[in-house]
C-alpha cells in the first residue's frame, strides 16, 4: 500500500518570486538556477526575503514564492516550513497543482493520511483534468482502501487507468473492498481475473477452494438430510444424481487447494484437502493430509 510515486521528483513547474521589478526579477532568476544546481538553502533564503517582502506589503495574495519555496524546504526535509508556505499559497491566488501534490507529499512523509487524503481530494476537485490527476487518483484509492473508506474506494477503482484495474495489487485492494461491502458475486469476478493475471495468485486459489468446498459441502449435507428423512427409492436416485454434482465441486476445490499448498504449505488448507479426500473416500490421502494439517 505505501507506494510513493514521487511527486516531487516529476513536478515540471517555474520557480517565480513576487515582485515585478527588474531586480528582483534578476533574483527570481538567481533563486531559480540555484534551486536546479541543488544550492536549496540559498535559493530557499531568496524566496523566504521575497515572500517577507510581500507579506510586509499586504501582496501576500499575489505571492509566487510561496510554492517554490516549499520545495526548497521539502528538500531540506524542513516540513513545517514547507506545510507553513503551502497553505499560504492556496489561500492566495496564486496557488498551482503543484502545490496540492507537494503538500499532500508532506503529509505522507509525516504519516499523516487524513490530510494526505484532504489535499489530494483539493486538487481532485481543482484540476480534475490536470497533469498528476492519473497519479493522484491512484493514490487516493489507495488512500482510501487502508482507511476502510469503503464506498469511496470502489468508486475510485472505476477511475482508475485501465492498466492499472488488472494491476495485481490493485485487484488485491479491490478485492478487500468488496469483501468489506460484502459483495460476493463481484469478489468471484475479481478473483477470475487475479489468477489471470497470475495463475499462482494464492489468496485467489484458496478463496476458489473454499467457493467450491462450501458449495459442495452444503450440497452434501442437504443431500443427505434429505435422504435420512425419506429413505425412498425416488430420494435414493436423486441423492446419487447430486452426488455426481457434488463430486465434481469437491474435486473443483481440490485442485484449487493443491495448487495453493504446493506454492505455500500452510495447515490450513492442508486441513481441507484432508477433508475433501475424505468426502471423496481416499482415507489414505486424507489421514497424510491430516497428519500434514497438525504441523
Amino acid at each position: 500500500m505505501r507506494r510513493f510515486f514521487g511527486f516531487l521528483f516529476v513536478l515540471s513547474f517555474l520557480l517565480t518570486s513576487c515582485s515585478t521589478t527588474g531586480s528582483v526579477s534578476k533574483t527570481k532568476t538567481s533563486a531559480d538556477q540555484l534551486y536546479k544546481q541543488g544550492e536549496y538553502q540559498q535559493a530557499m533564503t531568496i524566496w523566504e526575503a521575497d515572500i517577507r517582502s510581500s507579506e510586509s506589503k499586504g501582496r501576500e495574495n499575489v505571492c509566487e514564492s510561496y510554492t517554490p519555496a516549499a520545495y526548497a524546504a521539502i528538500k531540506l526535509h524542513q516540513y513545517d516550513k514547507a506545510i507553513l508556505w503551502l497553505k499560504k499559497a492556496t489561500y492566495s491566488e496564486k496557488a498551482t497543482d503543484s502545490t496540492y501534490v507537494a503538500m499532500a507529499e508532506v503529509y505522507r512523509v509525516q504519516d499523516n493520511l487524513s490530510l494526505e487524503m484532504l489535499a489530494l481530494q483539493d486538487y481532485m476537485a481543482k484540476y480534475p483534468q490536470g497533469k498528476y490527476s492519473e497519479k493522484v487518483g491512484m493514490r487516493l484509492f489507495e488512500i482510501y482502501t487502508e482507511s476502510g473508506n469503503w464506498e469511496l474506494a470502489e468508486k475510485q477503482y472505476g477511475l482508475l487507468p485501465e492498466d492499472k484495474k488488472r494491476d495485481e495489487s490493485y485487484l488485491m485492494n479491490y478485492l478487500t473492498i468488496n469483501q468489506a461491502l460484502d459483495y460476493k458475486e463481484i469478489c468471484d469476478s475479481i478473483v477470475g481475473v487475479l489468477l489471470e493475471v497470475n495463475p499462482k495468485q494464492i489468496v485467489a486459489l484458496n478463496w476458489m477452494g473454499k467457493k467450491y468446498y462450501h458449495l459442495a459441502e452444503e450440497a452434501y449435507q442437504n443431500e443427505m438430510t434429505a435422504y435420512e428423512q425419506n429413505k425412498t427409492r425416488k430420494q435414493y436416485n436423486q441423492l446419487l444424481k447430486a452426488l455426481d454434482a457434488i463430486t465434481t465441486d469437491f474435486k473443483k476445490a481440490m485442485d484449487y487447494f493443491a495448487k495453493s499448498y504446493e506454492l505455500n504449505p500452510d495447515p490450513q488448507v492442508a486441513n481441507y484437502l484432508s477433508y475433501i479426500y475424505n468426502r471423496l473416500d481416499d482415507k489414505k490421502k486424507s489421514e497424510y493430509y491430516r497428519r500434514l494439517s497438525e504441523r
